[in-house]
């Protein structure tokens, strides 16, 4: 195992942490005032800032680097540049998911320039290592071994080396928190660094670098019911609602045991969600009455089923929109 000065010196030496910003003005720019860069990031990375003036907040040390229990809530500044608009990322816990008897969370990310949201299904083990299921391969891929001490490496999800960097303590939101920095690279010659995420203890993921200028800085959260931050969304997992009738496709698919399907509906209608198999014939009905406007969700779990290609049909208003799904058994 490399000890943390291989880490702190050289390329990561640089992403030093954070730096007051001042709040935002009428046309939205951010001000980003960086402690300390380096010779080999200065070209390709943004250095994270974050929001450190919101009183009233209290530590929660007690908490793991990666809160993940349903209801919890995260909003991000993107970094990104969409042409002069600015992105605002919303990261939704929904609610858990049940695959090979294990529990997963079910979270939804999605943003104001994409609004189609995305899933994934992650859990927290007992030593608090966290994993992403991936259904193409229908294993675990880890996303952070928050166990594991400096210098730890693994490979994430992507396929990047990802290494514990540093432990430093700063102030977020009001309060002092220990905070991670994991650095990720190409491989494990440590030549080419992709970019670094920043988590905060008790908050999660606060700030990422994606080695291209864009990134992740955080707006504000909802951890536990506990409001951090400023944020612009009343609605914990949309930030608007859906202008249009829209069928997703199913999340993990390939599936085995259950799969979600969701879809948005603009406004309050009679909808019907029905599962078919590749000859025509009905196999299920997930939802046949009235909901409101909104996002919605349903689990599938097939029951007496065979392995084989299906379809979900969306009917609303008229409008009518189908997909494929695959079950294997």
């Amino acid at each position: 195992m490399l000890q943390p000065t291989s880490f702190s010196q050289g390329t990561l030496a640089a992403i030093a942490g954070f730096a007051e910003r001042s709040e935002r003005s009428t046309s939205m720019k951010r001000t980003v005032i960086t402690n300390h860069v380096s010779v080999v990031f200065i070209s390709s990375l943004f250095l994270l800032s974050a929001r450190l003036c919101i009183a009233g907040q209290t530590s929660s040390d007690s908490l793991s680097f990666y809160p993940l229990q349903n209801g919890d809530y995260w909003e991000y500044y993107d970094l990104k540049d969409f042409g002069g608009v600015e992105d605002t990322v919303f990261v939704s816990v929904l609610r858990d998911s049940i695959v090979w008897n294990r529990t997963y969370h079910l979270v939804m990310t999605h943003s104001r320039v994409s609004p189609n949201p995305s899933y994934s299904l992650q859990r927290l083990d007992s030593i608090d290592d966290v994993f992403q299921y991936d259904p193409a391969s229908d294993s675990d891929q880890i996303l952070y071994k928050l166990s594991d001490s400096i210098g730890a490496i693994w490979r994430n999800n992507f396929g990047e080396v990802a290494v514990i960097d540093s432990l430093s303590s700063r102030q977020v939101f009001g309060s002092t928190r220990e905070i991670l920095l994991v650095a990720y690279y190409r491989d494990t010659t440590f030549a080419f660094p992709l970019g670094a995420a920043y988590l905060a203890r008790g908050l999660g993921v606060i700030g990422t670098f994606d080695g291209e200028g864009g990134g992740w800085d955080i707006r504000g959260a909802v951890i536990a019911g506990t409001t951090f931050g400023n944020l612009t969304s009343v609605q914990k997992h949309r930030g608007s609602g859906p202008s249009r009738f829209q069928l997703y496709q199913n999340y993990p698919n390939p599936f085995n045991p259950s799969t979600l399907i969701s879809f948005d509906l603009p406004s309050t209608s009679n909808v019907s969600l029905r599962i078919f198999d590749v000859l025509g014939r009905k196999v299920a009905t997930l939802v046949s009455g009235e909901l409101p406007a909104g996002h919605h969700s349903y689990d599938w779990i097939p029951a007496g089923l065979a392995s084989g290609v299906y379809y979900y049909q969306l009917i609303s208003r008229g409008q009518v929109e189908t997909k494929k799904l695959m079950l294997l058994k």
